[in-house]
């Protein structure tokens, strides 16, 4: 039993190291995205707002359920096809999916941002009071230029992860 044991662990010790180099920027990168969120909570936090701190948490919300989640689930598609390609020998095939996923993105991206710039308008049809409408809107419309670049962002994550090359996403 000791042996089979001693066996099992020299297998599993460097499939566990081969996924935590894979696997640790990854994570860092989703901890620094989480935190540049909690850091703009906390600095509007400080403006003592009850008003304005709800607005900042009403137009993140828009941006990610109108936007930003738009970009990340259609650029989930690339994680399979970039890993069937790469895994087939195809590193040209895989590459276009990229390019193609980068022109989607844009794509994609424009519709959302042109909607997105009526977020005032459509917070104030909701029945949301003028005030958190007007803060909300403009929260939105100030973050709404980064929107094609996180679209970007993501097609180059997804493709970088499926190659194994996920350090890049870390340092960006």
């Amino acid at each position: 039993l000791g042996s089979s044991r001693n066996a099992a662990m020299a297998v599993t010790a460097p499939i566990g190291r081969e996924l935590f180099r894979i696997a640790w920027p990854s994570v860092l990168s989703s901890v620094v995205a989480q935190a540049t969120g909690l850091i703009t909570i906390f600095f509007v936090a400080g403006f003592d707002d009850q008003f304005l701190l709800g607005s900042v948490g009403l137009g993140a919300m828009a941006q990610n359920v109108f936007g930003f989640s738009l970009g990340r689930g259609l650029n989930s598609a690339l994680d399979t096809l970039v890993s069937q390609s790469n895994g087939a020998g195809e590193e040209l095939v895989a590459g276009i999916h990229l390019r193609r996923a980068q022109i989607i993105s844009i794509c994609v991206s424009l519709p959302c941002i042109l909607g997105l710039l009526y977020a005032e308008q459509f917070f104030l049809l909701m029945g949301i009071n003028a005030r958190s409408a007007q803060d909300a809107g403009d929260y939105v419309r100030g973050t709404l230029p980064s929107m094609p670049f996180c679209f970007l962002y993501n097609a180059t994550r997804s493709f970088l992860r499926a190659v194994k090359l996920p350090r890049p996403d870390a340092f960006v």
